[in-house]
C-alpha cells in the first residue's frame, strides 16, 4: 500500500500562507546555497501528487514549469477545474476519500501531498496521513492559513529526522505511529 506524504513549510508560529493566500514570505526566504532541503530525494519515492484546486491555480499563476510533469497528479476539488497543462492530470470533484483511498491501494511509489489547508484538514480527518515532512521557516507572520487546522482526530507520531540548515530552516520528518 502507498503512503501519503505530506510535504509542506511552516512559519514557526504554523502558518502555511497569509490569509489571502500569499506565499512571498517563502519565496523570499533567503536560500544563498541553492539547497533543494531534501526535495529531489523526497521525490524519488513518489509517483502521484495529491493537490487542492486552490494550490493548482496559485502553481499556475507563479508562471513555472509544472513541477510534477514525471508524476501523476490528482487535483482535489469541490468544482470541475479547467486543467491547463499538458500531463497526466485528473481532476476529482466527488467523493475524494474513496478515490484517494483507491489510488493509496494501487502498487508503485508513494504519495506527495503538496497541499492546501483544505485538502490536508479532510486527509487528517481521515486518518489517511502516513508521514509528515514540515520545513519550519524562521518567520513569524502572525496569522494566516493555519498549518493544522481544527477539528482534527488526535492521532501519535514519531520523529524519524530532523535536519537544521545553515538559514535557519529546520526540516523535521514525522510518520504515524500505527496502532
Amino acid at each position: 500500500m502507498k503512503k501519503i506524504k505530506l510535504y509542506i513549510a511552516s512559519t514557526i508560529d504554523g502558518y502555511i500562507a497569509t490569509s489571502d493566500g500569499d506565499l512571498d514570505w517563502l519565496r523570499e526566504f533567503p536560500n544563498s546555497e541553492k539547497s533543494d532541503f531534501g526535495y529531489k530525494n523526497f521525490m524519488s519515492g513518489i509517483d502521484a501528487v495529491l493537490i487542492g484546486g486552490q494550490t493548482y491555480r496559485s502553481l499556475l499563476c507563479m508562471d513555472v514549469v509544472w513541477p510534477y510533469k514525471s508524476k501523476t497528479t490528482y487535483i482535489i476539488s469541490r468544482k470541475p477545474i479547467d486543467i491547463k497543462i499538458d500531463c497526466d492530470i485528473y481532476n476529482i470533484t466527488k467523493n475524494a476519500i474513496e478515490e484517494i483511498a483507491k489510488i493509496k491501494n494501487e502498487e508503485g511509489g508513494d504519495i506527495a501531498l503538496f497541499g492546501g489547508g483544505i485538502l490536508t484538514k479532510m486527509l487528517l480527518q481521515h486518518d489517511m496521513i502516513d508521514e509528515m515532512t514540515i520545513s519550519t521557516i524562521p518567520i513569524l507572520l502572525g496569522g494566516g492559513i493555519s498549518l493544522f487546522p481544527v477539528y482534527f482526530p488526535t492521532s501519535s507520531w514519531y520523529i524519524e529526522k530532523t535536519e537544521l540548515f545553515k538559514n535557519g530552516l529546520m526540516q523535521t520528518v514525522y510518520r504515524k505511529v500505527s496502532e
